[in-house]
């Protein structure tokens, strides 16, 4: 499961990874990459659960470090999300 925070207002934070010079997050609720922009920030959840939170929320993304930078996650591996 990507790592999930919450912004001071409860919107779910979750952590993106570049692709084509676009973010991509994985989703745990339909279980599919959602594609968006290449800027981080809010964004409206493309989630095909009807029962997701995202659809209601949405999210807010933020660019997850990449190999080798400060930050980086190298524990975490799920399926559509390697940063």
């Amino acid at each position: 499961m990507a790592p999930e925070t919450r912004d001071h207002d409860g919107t779910p934070i979750l952590l993106a990874r570049r692709k084509a010079g676009r973010l991509i997050v994985w989703c745990v609720y339909c279980r599919r990459e959602h594609w968006h922009g290449t800027e981080a920030g809010h964004r409206i959840a493309h989630c095909t659960d009807k029962a997701s939170p995202y659809r209601l929320t949405g999210y807010l993304l933020r660019v997850a470090p990449q190999r080798g930078q400060a930050g980086h996650l190298g524990y975490l591996t799920v399926k559509g999300f390697t940063p």
